[in-house]
């Protein structure tokens, strides 16, 4: 059964709006979307659902959202997810919730890394952004400037925090996971663009159990038939490692 929950952000009047899956007497996987995207989105929702039904109870949180007390999206970068995560994590442990792991998928991904080392009991990152690994170039040309922000140019327009695209830009992406010494999988889409950027990831860090993963047949958000079903028992499996 899924309860929907508030987090107090801390020295703030701002909450972070929550959906809790399970109780907080099993094992917790965490799991952080994406850029534009919401708890929500298919692979976070479907992976709870897996999650919960080999063992773990879940927590999948909005890093922004519409509420007005909420974060909004162009407030946001890297360190404001960050922050986030390590608050969750926070309210999990004041629960007494003895094991948590981090699921992050795209820019989760991301937001997982940036947050404190040892953070989680094991980490499992789902075709991660990797901006050293993509063509010179490829973020800035979906943007142009807007009122002072700037407007990501996809199937539809956000306006983003212009720190965000400095940090992607600045980011020294081949060390995060170097500084990173939690237990770390990293699973990559077979036919998405981040294969190089998950091989950098798993061969720079500096975890001492750590674990490669390509799904096979797999875009970036992992909605081809059978990858979510490759992708979740793959992480069911990893998980199960540190319980």
């Amino acid at each position: 059964m899924e309860k929907y929950i508030t987090i107090p952000i801390p020295h703030s009047k701002k909450k972070i709006y929550a959906v809790r899956r399970g109780n907080f007497k099993k094992p917790v996987a965490v799991l952080v979307h994406g850029l534009s995207c919401t708890m929500n989105e298919h692979c976070l929702f479907n992976g709870s659902h897996f999650l919960e039904t080999h063992g773990f109870s879940t927590l999948r949180f909005n890093l922004y959202d519409w509420h007005d007390d909420a974060r909004k999206l162009h407030e946001c970068d890297f360190t404001t997810y960050a922050r986030d995560v390590e608050t969750v994590v926070s309210y999990l442990r004041g629960k007494g919730v003895k094991k948590i792991f981090g699921v992050g998928h795209s820019f989760g991904g991301v937001s997982i890394l940036y947050a404190k080392p040892n953070l989680f009991d094991a980490i499992s990152l789902w075709d991660a952004s990797n901006y050293a690994t993509l063509p010179k170039g490829f973020e800035k040309k979906f943007t142009r400037i807007f009122h002072g922000k700037h407007l990501l140019r996809g199937n539809w327009d956000f306006v983003m925090n212009p720190k965000l695209l400095t940090q992607i830009e600045t980011t020294d992406w081949k060390s995060l996971t170097s500084q990173f010494p939690t237990p770390t999988q990293v699973i990559v889409a077979g036919k998405g663009m981040l294969i190089k950027g998950g091989r950098q990831y798993f061969k720079n860090s500096s975890a001492v159990q750590k674990e490669f993963f390509v799904v096979k047949g797999a875009g970036h958000c992992f909605d081809e038939e059978g990858a979510e079903d490759q992708l979740f028992l793959a992480t069911v499996k990893w998980f199960k490692k540190f319980v």
